[in-house]
């Protein structure tokens, strides 16, 4: 970024510093919204599989979390692993990876 001319350097502080407002803004919003209790979401490498440690906690948490327990997973391609006992499949970032 500084072998950049100046005023693009300048212009990409900008752009960042715009963009960090918007985030810093946005959270204050969701900071008001409610959280569920009994509910985990969970992804492993961006969503691409069901596997690693998450996959270990999630089963954990199906055996001996409890009933009422709900565990979310984000996926890619969520309609592969829609038949896995225990867990709901969500597409990474959705509106209802965002929702939960």
């Amino acid at each position: 970024m500084y072998d950049l001319p100046l005023p693009i350097q300048s212009f990409w502080r900008r752009i960042k510093w715009i963009v960090a407002w918007w985030v810093r803004h946005i959270l204050k919003i969701l900071f008001f919204l409610p959280v569920r209790k009994k509910r985990v979401i969970l992804s492993a490498n961006g969503g691409l599989e069901y596997f690693c440690n998450p996959k270990y906690i999630s089963e954990y948490l199906i055996r001996y979390g409890g009933k009422d327990l709900e565990i979310i997973w984000g996926f890619i391609h969520p309609e592969k692993y829609s038949e896995i006992p225990g867990i709901k499949a969500v597409k990474v970032n959705s509106p209802a990876w965002f929702y939960y």
